[in-house]
């Protein structure tokens, strides 16, 4: 008898019959061990959350054999791994193309930063330029008002 399992479940299911299934598979001196180690002190509240629980109940009410089933869950957890690896695997040539498109966006971004760079040293070569001439035609106008200066005061002495 096959159970569907709730997919939203699912970790929920696993984390429940994980307990019964290791239990289950092993042989009779394990299963003696096993239980010495449970602990007794919390088993109604656990009793209480099992009953509540609608797969674990299903289950329970409709006889299904804890071994069978674990195996089915097993199974199941098996397939939806596939599954996953399928999609992994589908989505790869997209995701490898979506990297090669940022490698490109990169590069690209890379040579317009190096380009930036340069043009930032060009502006900055033509700033000094302008200060420098700026400095000789001060210079110039300097001489120019002292020429013009010595020119007034010898035309004074006249």
């Amino acid at each position: 008898m096959s159970v569907p399992i709730n997919k939203s479940s699912d970790t929920d299911v696993i984390h429940h019959f994980n307990f019964s299934c290791d239990l289950y598979q092993n042989n009779d001196d394990d299963l003696i061990t096993s239980f010495d180690k449970l602990n007794f002190e919390d088993i109604d509240d656990d009793m209480a959350k099992f009953a509540s629980d609608k797969v674990i109940h299903a289950a329970l009410h409709n006889g299904i054999h804890i071994h069978k089933f674990c195996q089915q869950v097993d199974e199941q957890i098996r397939s939806l791994e596939l599954e996953s690896i399928r999609q992994y695997v589908k989505e790869s040539e997209s995701s490898t193309e979506l990297f090669h498109d940022i490698e490109s966006c990169e590069t690209k971004l890379y040579n317009m930063q190096k380009l930036l760079n340069t043009f930032q040293q060009q502006l900055h070569t033509i700033t000094n330029d302008i200060q420098k001439e700026q400095m000789i035609i001060k210079k110039f106008f300097a001489g120019k008002e002292n020429r013009e200066a010595i020119m007034n005061e010898i035309k004074t002495f006249k």
